[in-house]
């Protein structure tokens, strides 16, 4: 007979890991799931919606498929590294201890990483999925031990309109969405917004350091709003296969040829290489230009490009303009550049409005990009 088992992520903050080792799962215990809420005032949440108690309800769970709710987000990122192997009983399971270099990250926020505590298993499952009980189940339970309140929800301010995008609004033609600023502001990391990014984005933004927050994220809203409209022309369902041999090369997801989609111009196999929330077993049911499409979707395109930028910048510290960005039109020698740049002239008043001269646009010596100082000096 086929042995099958179900993995579960465990979440928790710091009480929770506490409870989950103290707890006990045996629905006839006085401190089983139907009594969770009543063992101490501070579990009253974990009470039973099926006996009355306060709080909702607990797992374990019956899982239904069907009954499941779409959310879109962005895809965890796993740091997972080689731990020891020491296995301890510790009387509601057998776990495995994990040393606290391992981590899962579920956001951009310095709350939202959470460290690899422990895993262990149950047998049978603890969870049921549509009524049917599995041989074994995994757990990886992860702690974020959270003392202060959570940090308050970012400013936002809208970002001007681009060029095309005013052209587009004239025409009466379907042009940005304001609410893809607010997809972009939102994703932005802290090294987004630090005065290190100063010196790569100051050709179009030089005043970037002394901005305030909501102007420094409105910025980066305009640039994205810029870069969509160089890439795509504002058209989320954009997709374009290109020949030239830089960018004409086999997907290492789909295995065909790349096709550059959605508002960003980006590929399947960015998944891979990013974390982004692209899905190809989903997506190639469905017509090429679809916009039910996971990577057609402006918020898991757009979330994508921030993660594309945010590599640029901060892990390979290279500026916005740089010949080895990942973006054609993010190249200043190249003629794709001259589209984009013409979409940046209407960039946030705080930014200033000084634009790049011709000059300072010009890809620089090997080892020099603009913004940062030669790794040869």
């Amino acid at each position: 007979m086929k042995k099958l088992f179900a993995v579960v992520m465990a979440v928790l903050t710091s009480l929770g890991l506490a409870w989950a080792q103290a707890g006990n799962h045996d629905p006839a215990s006085p401190i089983g799931p139907l009594h969770w809420g009543t063992v101490t005032p501070s579990y009253a949440t974990c009470g039973d919606s099926i006996t009355g108690e306060v709080g909702m309800k607990q797992s374990p769970i019956d899982i239904l498929p069907d009954n499941a709710l779409a959310a879109s987000f962005s895809a965890p990122l796993f740091k997972y590294k080689p731990t020891p192997l020491k296995i301890e009983n510790t009387g509601h399971y057998v776990e495995v201890p994990y040393d606290p270099t391992s981590y899962l990250y579920v956001g951009s926020q310095p709350t939202d990483v959470y460290q690899l505590a422990q895993f262990h298993f149950h047998a049978p499952s603890e969870h049921t999925i549509n009524g049917v009980r599995y041989d074994a189940e995994l757990h990886l339970v992860h702690t974020n031990v959270i003392e202060s309140a959570p940090p308050p929800r970012p400013q936002l301010k809208p970002a001007p309109p681009t060029p095309i995008a005013v052209k587009k609004q004239e025409l009466g033609e379907p042009s940005w969405d304001p609410q893809w600023d607010e997809t972009v502001e939102r994703a932005l990391s802290p090294g987004m917004l630090s005065p290190r990014i100063a010196r790569g984005v100051r050709s179009y933004c030089p005043q970037f350091a002394s901005m305030s927050e909501p102007d420094k994220r409105a910025f980066w809203a305009y640039t994205f709003q810029a870069l969509a409209g160089a890439e795509a022309g504002l058209k989320p369902t954009t997709d374009v296969r290109h020949t030239e041999p830089e960018v004409a090369k086999v997907d290492t997801v789909t295995k065909r040829m790349i096709h550059q989609q959605g508002l960003l111009q980006l590929a399947y196999m960015d998944a891979v290489r990013y974390g982004c929330d692209f899905n190809w077993q989903h997506d190639r049911t469905l017509p090429e230009k679809d916009p039910a499409r996971t990577i057609l979707q402006p918020e898991n395109n757009l979330l994508c490009g921030v993660k594309i930028m945010e590599n640029q910048m901060l892990r390979q510290r290279k500026p916005l303009l740089s010949s080895t960005s990942y973006w054609v039109t993010l190249r200043p020698a190249t003629i794709s550049y001259k589209v984009f740049a013409k979409q940046m002239k209407n960039v946030p008043a705080a930014c200033s409005n000084s634009m790049p001269s011709e000059e300072k646009a010009k890809t620089r010596q090997p080892g020099e990009t603009p913004g940062f100082p030669s790794i040869c000096q």
